[in-house]
């Protein structure tokens, strides 16, 4: 009996055996495709190329060798970038079988989706009813801009020009939800939010010198997340609704350039308003 069930047992081993290097092989092929789309959608929806160099790179960092990566694709409309990967895993008991390898294909896919909500946003609320186009700028912060008495400033958790430089300096510690209710902080405060700005951008300068409006580090003080606010009617202080959020880039204290970016600190959702504002997600 044991010499009849000893063939059947080794090839069951052998199966078992060659399984499990090929699930292992496979599971680190799938997480280095991973890494490499959400790592390369970083760079969209502006900058298509470094896109695709990001994704090949953080592919070879995680394990792929260079012939195994097919090259990534990304969308012609930015929001989008895939990676196939291609390895021949060794197999070792079957080969008794005349099989030596076995091919393991992966592909994965990041997308950019809408922000719905977001922590460390600046309190300075983009008027919803202004169309904005990619690197266009923006200037900010002028008298009555939005409305009478007001700045395009909010009031984000506390009021006053200390909370505001506070908020400007640091983004704002709580979460800003679409359909969430905020207050407008009228007033210029000019002094606190020039040197709250000036801070931001001279952090952004040191930390990523070569970081511009189109090509940066998601740690750069220069890239914000700002609300889209409907200031309709809105005189001195009011209640105005998050209609949305914008990355944007800081290029002085009363000029912004208005960008489509992922931003830390922001959760996707597939009914929030496009106005920019991403982040990255793995959708396959």
């Amino acid at each position: 009996m044991f010499a009849i069930l000893l063939p059947i047992l080794l090839g069951v081993l052998a199966f078992g055996v060659d399984l499990s290097v090929f699930y292992f092989t496979w599971s680190r092929m799938q997480s280095a495709a991973d890494a490499a789309v959400l790592a390369a959608a970083s760079a969209l929806p502006a900058d298509a190329a470094k896109a695709k160099t990001v994704a090949t790179s953080y592919a070879v960092t995680n394990g792929a060798l260079v012939s195994e990566i097919a090259t990534p694709v990304v969308a012609a409309d930015g929001l989008w970038v895939s990676i196939t990967l291609t390895r021949q895993a060794p197999l070792y008991l079957a080969r008794v079988l005349g099989l030596n390898t076995a091919p393991i294909t992966v592909s994965a896919k990041a997308a950019l989706q809408n922000t719905g909500s977001a922590t460390g946003a600046l309190p300075l609320g983009l008027s919803s009813q202004t169309t904005y186009a990619l690197g266009q700028t923006i200037a900010i912060h002028k008298s009555n801009d939005v409305g009478p008495g007001n700045w395009d400033s909010l009031a984000l958790g506390c009021t006053g020009a200390s909370c505001l430089a506070n908020n400007l300096a640091n983004g704002y510690s709580g979460t800003l939800t679409v359909g969430q209710v905020v207050s407008s902080e009228p007033g210029g405060a000019v002094g606190p939010y020039n040197s709250a700005i000036n801070a931001r951008i001279a952090a952004g300068a040191s930390s990523d010198p070569g970081g511009t409006w189109s090509s940066h580090t998601l740690d750069d003080q220069r890239l914000a997340i700002v609300p889209v606010m409907d200031w309709t009617g809105c005189e001195g202080r009011c209640p105005l609704t998050v209609q949305g959020f914008a990355a944007v880039w800081l290029v002085s204290p009363t000029s912004l350039i208005f960008i489509g970016s992922v931003v830390p600190g922001s959760t996707p959702s597939t009914t929030a308003a496009a106005y920019g504002s991403y982040r990255a997600v793995l959708v396959q």
